[in-house]
């Protein structure tokens, strides 16, 4: 973490480490620190906001619930839908 704080790149690191896939040096650094990330979250939100994280209203999530369930009755099988006038038989 202490190099990626002095900004040095993700290559290098990877060099460093032994990586032999710059993508596990990525999954490791993108997960390792949630700190940093939340701390420059809070560093550019807006006045008066509330730490933590959000929660979306309950009439929000009940309409994506809603959303999901009706998105699953509309898939009969791939690529056919029920209203779909080409797939009667």
């Amino acid at each position: 973490m202490r190099l990626r704080a002095k900004e040095i790149p993700i290559e290098v690191i990877a060099l460093i480490l032994g990586h032999e896939d710059i993508a596990t040096t990525y999954a490791f650094y993108l997960h390792a620190d949630m700190r940093a990330a939340e701390q420059a979250i809070a560093s550019v939100a807006p006045p008066k906001t509330k730490p933590g994280r959000y929660r979306a209203p309950d009439p929000l999530l009940a309409f994506l619930e809603l959303s999901v369930v009706n998105s699953r009755l509309w898939d009969i099988a791939p690529g056919r839908h029920v209203r779909d006038a080409s797939a009667t038989t």
